[in-house]
């Protein structure tokens, strides 16, 4: 099928031929136009480089490719703890390309919109408005809640994924979208985002030479929080009592007081979900 962009060079139409392009990205052409102005009508001259840039952006959703220079990320090491020790002590921030965030910022609102009524309510990490404050309210009121009842205890089971991010399939992180609502149309862009990504980290003004990574969402991008979130938004969803915070899952199992907890079930469970999404490894909680 074949679109006509809503701008004229030199008088002309610029035909744009596609099987893919589907009628929601011609509905969000003029925001892009609408940005672009924003962000550069000041430092530059819109016949030239604006105009230029507003054509790679849609040619970026036309193909759908992601250009590849917009997948390598500089890696900037972030302390987890005051005084790291040790590599896991660091969490690696990816930066990119701001016409990259620029690109995968529509996308993204896409699929918020398509996943939102599907996303686990009690997920307070990488959504707007909440916090760990919403998470720790949440689980100390149910607490409270179930104890103020003489004869109810709560056991709870805390469960930090390893590596998270870094782990994601992304054959199954493309299932779990799809389940969770996203339209067919962005899958081919969302798949050209997530592979052929290469790294480097950079750190006191020295680069690494660079490696390619084969699994795994960036930290640091538009795109990344948000697949991931849709990744592990089915961990725990079984259980009565859960809630998560981006990887940290808690699961609160209620019981009589004249009984023993058995969480084993519980952890079972998590366990198989982890296997089935190769997310097997945990970190061990004090």
């Amino acid at each position: 099928m074949t679109y006509t962009s809503a701008h004229d060079r030199e008088g002309e139409g610029v035909a744009l031929e596609s099987t893919f392009v589907p009628n929601f990205y011609l509905d969000h052409y003029q925001r892009q136009t609408t940005l672009i102005s924003k962000l550069f009508g000041y430092y530059a001259d819109r016949s030239a480089f604006h105009e230029k840039f507003r054509i790679s952006l849609w040619d970026v959703y036309i193909t759908p490719q992601v250009p590849e220079l917009w997948k390598r990320g500089f890696i900037t090491p972030i302390p987890k703890i005051p005084k790291p020790e040790t590599c896991n002590d660091l969490r690696p921030v990816t930066i990119t390309s701001i016409f990259a965030r620029i690109a995968e910022s529509f996308p993204a609102s896409w699929i918020k919109d398509d996943t939102r009524p599907h996303l686990d309510p009690h997920q307070y990490g990488n959504r707007e408005k909440t916090s760990t404050s919403h998470y720790l309210l949440y689980l100390i009121d149910f607490l409270y809640k179930t104890t103020d009842n003489s004869n109810k205890c709560v056991a709870v089971l805390s469960i930090d994924f390893s590596k998270a991010f870094d782990r994601v399939d992304h054959t199954i992180a493309l299932q779990h979208l799809l389940n969770n609502g996203m339209r067919g149309e962005l899958v081919a862009w969302v798949s050209s985002f997530l592979t052929g990504r290469s790294q480097v980290v950079r750190y006191c003004g020295t680069t690494s030479t660079q490696r390619n990574s084969t699994c795994g969402v960036p930290q640091g991008t538009v795109l990344g929080p948000l697949i991931f979130n849709n990744h592990v938004n089915s961990a725990g969803q079984t259980e009565p009592v859960q809630c998560k915070f981006v990887d940290d899952l808690t699961i609160a199992c209620t019981y009589d007081i004249n009984n023993a907890p058995d969480t084993q079930d519980q952890a079972n469970r998590v366990l198989q979900w982890s296997k089935d999404n190769n997310m097997s490894d945990m970190n061990p909680v004090d």
